[in-house]
C-alpha cells in the first residue's frame, strides 16, 4: 500500500514487502483516547482514519512516538515489526497549560484565604475582653 506523507520517515520501509502487512484493531475509543493493537509483519505505518491535529500524541508500547499526517488529513505512526499496543491520546498544550495555571491560582487563593482567616483569628484573640463584648453587641 502507498501512504502520502509530508516528510521522510526516521527509518525506511521495505519497498518490496509482499504478502500480509499485518493487522490492527481498535481495542477502545473515547473522546480523547484511541487504543489500537497492531501486529506488523514488516516496518509499517499505522494509519488511523481520524483527523490529524497537533494536540494528539502517540505511545507505542508505552514509549512516546511521533505522529505525522498521512494524506494530509489522517494520523500515522511508524511501527517496527511485531505486536504493539498503540495509544493515541489528545493532550493539547493550551489546555494542559490552562489546567496548570488554574490549579496554581486555586492553591494561591486557598493559601490567601487561610492566611486571612488566621490573621483575623489572631487579631480577635488579642482584643481585650471588653472590646470583644462591645464588638459583639453591634453598636
Amino acid at each position: 500500500a502507498i501512504a502520502l506523507i509530508e516528510e521522510p520517515l526516521s527509518q525506511p520501509l521495505q519497498e518490496d514487502a509482499q504478502g500480509d502487512p499485518g493487522a490492527a484493531r481498535i481495542v477502545s475509543r473515547s473522546l480523547n483516547t484511541v487504543v489500537v493493537e497492531a501486529d506488523a509483519k514488516n516496518p509499517a505505518i499505522l494509519v488511523l482514519s481520524d483527523q490529524y491535529f497537533p494536540g494528539w500524541r502517540a505511545y507505542v508500547d508505552g514509549v512516546r512516538s511521533p505522529i505525522f499526517p498521512v494524506y494530509v488529513l489522517l494520523r500515522g505512526v511508524l511501527l517496527a515489526p511485531g505486536k504493539h499496543t498503540v495509544v493515541f491520546a489528545y493532550k493539547p498544550v493550551p489546555f494542559v497549560a490552562a489546567m496548570c495555571i488554574s490549579t496554581l491560582c486555586l492553591v494561591v487563593c486557598c493559601l490567601l484565604a487561610v492566611r486571612t482567616l488566621w490573621a483575623n483569628g489572631a487579631a480577635e484573640a488579642t482584643l481585650p475582653r471588653q472590646a470583644r463584648a462591645h464588638r459583639g453587641s453591634g453598636s
